[in-house]
């Protein structure tokens, strides 16, 4: 673990993504498929990343670059699919404060929402305007889960009609109760 409470993923070892291509009925699914999806983005997947985009003509695209190492860390490196997709989500830090301006430059000059989440600072969301939500405060035991987690109830909480702030919050508190123990599970 990394002093931040995230995992560290040193090793890449070439697998599904060498030989990766799309069946004639998947590029069908992909092309008439209308709901959301959100896409983790890594730099050894982006020929998967690409083609798959490529193919959601319906789709509400979301793309999640974690904390941008695999791309140096450079909004620039990424604009282009960032133009793609209906948003982004990011896992960065309050430290990474030139980083999340530049984030919130481009949401700004697109119009295209970006949520960045800053752990134990909670997380910002830019779209017209900025929102923010603090982190609850909890006795933290694993981190394992907590991004997507915060992904996966804010979209839910958007798409049901939620505004903006109590999306926030409502991922605010999953992600809290994710923390608060070992492993990634919320009870009932």
């Amino acid at each position: 673990n990394l002093p931040n409470g995230e995992k560290s993923f040193i090793q890449y070892e070439e697998g599904v993504f060498k030989n990766f291509f799309l069946t004639t009925s998947e590029k069908y699914f992909l092309n008439n498929f209308s709901g959301h999806v959100v896409m983790p983005v890594f730099d050894q997947g982006l020929s998967f990343n690409q083609t798959v985009i490529d193919n959601l003509h319906k789709a509400k695209i979301f793309l999640d670059f974690f904390d941008l190492t695999d791309f140096n860390r450079n909004i620039n490196d990424i604009q282009y699919m960032l133009k793609k997709s209906h948003g982004a989500f990011f896992g960065l830090n309050e430290s990474d404060q030139i980083l999340i301006n530049e984030i919130k430059q481009f949401s700004q000059s697109t119009g295209k929402p970006c949520l960045v989440t800053l752990g134990k600072d909670g997380a910002v969301y830019f779209d017209d305007k900025e929102y923010s939500v603090d982190a609850k405060k909890v006795n933290v035991i694993d981190t394992t889960g907590a991004g997507d987690t915060f992904i996966a109830t804010f979209m839910s909480a958007k798409i049901s009609g939620e505004n903006t702030v109590d999306a926030l919050k409502y991922a605010r508190d999953h992600s809290a109760e994710v923390v608060a123990q070992k492993g990634c599970l919320i009870t009932p």
